[in-house]
């Protein structure tokens, strides 16, 4: 499935009871094109080019087609009001974003529901997840970490995690594809398998990862700019992505340099 497929199912949802589609991470969909918009070099946001024309092209036809989506979450897809949603298991928890946090709405309000796998954009799918774990150079008791994250790294502990919805990143994990989610309520019985769709993936741009361009984003999927023409509601929704890139940046920065002060101290 495409995003043109999704364009197109969801000009055939009625929204009469539903609201037809939700999307709940908007920076999944940039990084299926690799979207950059930051050059660190100049300090300049780039909208010339074809990834952000192609993002901001479907963000507002989505938004003409789904006429009745208003700041919706997934929330209202845990209680049956959207009739697509898309996002992720997990998201982000202190948000309500991924399907894992609806688990009780959805078994409570007895939702028929499954998945697929995420839309293609240009043949790609989403920036593969990049979670990290290591050991502080000045840790006092490194023999002892290796041995924990050996632990959390071996077959037993992954095996118990993918029964439960958390892919694992072993080289092997190809193996336990078959039984992803199958001790988890909430996945057990679901078509998971299309989790691991087959596709290349993009690639997330670091201003990405502050929360507030997700937001960013997802305002052009949802503002009403009723009162402005096209071409002015556009540009203030690039302005408004401007000002988050470069109040993230001037953060980071600031950040990076008081964390090298310290260490040359």
């Amino acid at each position: 499935m495409s995003w043109d497929d999704i364009v197109q199912l969801v000009s055939e949802i009625p929204g009469i009871n539903q609201t037809p589609l939700v999307i709940t991470e908007f920076d999944l969909i940039a990084s299926q094109l690799s979207l950059s918009l930051y050059d660190p070099e100049t300090e300049k946001v780039n909208f010339e080019t074809n990834e952000w024309l192609e993002l901001e092209n479907l963000l507002l036809t989505l938004k003409m087609q789904n006429t009745q989506e208003v700041k919706t979450s997934m929330s209202s897809f845990g209680v049956g009001n959207t009739a697509v949603v898309i996002g992720s298991v997990f998201g982000n928890p202190a948000e309500s974003k991924g399907i894992q946090s609806q688990e009780s709405s959805l078994r409570l309000f007895n939702v028929e529901w499954d998945v697929v796998s995420f839309p293609l954009f240009n043949g790609n799918l989403p920036a593969k997840q990049m979670l990290v774990i290591g050991i502080p150079r000045n840790s006092e008791n490194k023999d002892d970490a290796i041995k924990v994250l050996r632990y959390l790294l071996s077959n037993e502990v992954q095996n118990y995690n993918n029964g439960r919805g958390l892919a694992s990143l072993r080289a092997d994990a190809n193996s336990m594809v078959e039984e992803f989610g199958d001790k988890s309520e909430l996945l057990s019985g679901r078509s998971t398998t299309s989790f691991f769709t087959a596709a290349p993936k993009g690639s997330l741009d670091t201003s990405f990862e502050y929360y507030g361009m997700d937001l960013a984003l997802a305002n052009i999927s949802w503002s009403d700019d009723s009162m402005f023409d096209l071409d002015t509601s556009i540009q203030r929704r690039r302005d408004h992505i401007v000002d988050e890139i470069m109040t993230y940046f001037n953060k980071r920065n600031r950040f990076v340099e008081e964390m090298r002060s310290r260490f040359d101290n």
